[in-house]
């Protein structure tokens, strides 16, 4: 019979009872679970864990007819999660009119972070929502999500050869991006495209200078079906350390902006809020 012990309420990190556990049952799974968050006191929370590894070794132990109808019924929860995920985007974006006022909600000192910052406080919040393993220290997670930000910008970015120099010639709506922005893309793809000049798609001025909601949602809802598909064909996820699940999520967030790279330069060529949004800069280039 396959058996696999749970221990719920496991609010802390005292792993003696399982100890004991392990000593009478040596050859049964053992999973550590708190199926939802727990409020200790003031804002201090233990989140909820466990719950994925316990799926993964549910299905593991499963006959291949059922497991095969686990796996459709878990297909259905990683539906709700992308929806769950969608409502927050939505939430987020409604919320904050502009990205000046999208840095309000910033941890404290997340605005040093660059132009940037946006996009990697919506892909951290994504993948908690998700269920995704994620650095709870967002300045720790935007260091190593750096990755992330270049699948962003590569799609956009034309190496020219030529000078050693890289010469950053972009637009933000028929007007050169200011020299912050330019600066902070220059830094980000580094050597990625070589020692040439560095020609920039007018698309860049809105996705790290200007707003503009459309092009926001639509890298936010290519993200969203990343973490989808990272959800379906990792299983075993839980295993991933935080890097090793960034690496995953920003080389196939690098795949899924070329194929909605159109789509966002045909909103930045013919939006009509592209005018407005050139004054919508979330630090000012003087």
């Amino acid at each position: 019979m396959n058996i696999v012990i749970v221990l719920t309420q496991t609010i802390d990190s005292d792993n003696k009872f399982q100890l004991e556990v392990q000593k009478e049952f040596p050859k049964l799974k053992i999973c550590r679970v708190l199926a939802e968050e727990r409020a200790l006191f003031g804002d201090l929370k233990i989140p909820a864990h466990g719950l994925e590894n316990l799926i993964v070794k549910t299905v593991n132990l499963l006959p291949e007819a059922t497991k095969r109808a686990f796996t459709a019924a878990q297909k259905i929860k990683i539906e709700e999660k992308i929806d769950s995920a969608k409502k927050l985007v939505q939430e987020r974006l409604n919320r904050y009119k502009n990205l000046a006022h999208f840095a309000d909600g910033f941890p404290l000192g997340a605005d040093a972070l660059g132009k940037g910052a946006v996009y990697l406080f919506i892909a951290k919040e994504i993948m908690t929502v998700m269920g995704i393993r994620v650095n709870k220290n967002f300045f720790k997670f935007a260091k190593d999500a750096q990755p992330l930000l270049r699948s962003i910008a590569l799609p956009f970015v034309i190496s020219e050869g030529g000078k050693a120099t890289a010469k950053i010639l972009a637009k933000q709506g028929g007007k050169e991006v200011g020299k912050r922005v330019t600066a902070f893309v220059t830094k980000l793809i580094g050597k990625t495209v070589g020692k040439g000049n560095i020609v920039l798609a007018p698309a860049v001025g809105f996705i790290f200078g200007a707003y503009n909601r459309r092009i926001t949602e639509k890298i936010a809802s290519a993200f969203i079906e990343v973490c989808a598909e990272f959800l379906r064909n990792e299983l075993d996820h839980e295993k991933l350390s935080e890097e090793e699940v960034l690496d995953i999520l920003s080389k196939n967030m690098g795949n899924k902006m070329y194929n909605v790279q159109e789509e966002i330069e045909y909103i930045t060529d013919n939006d009509e809020d592209t005018i407005e949004s050139q004054e919508r800069i979330l630090f000012k280039d003087i």
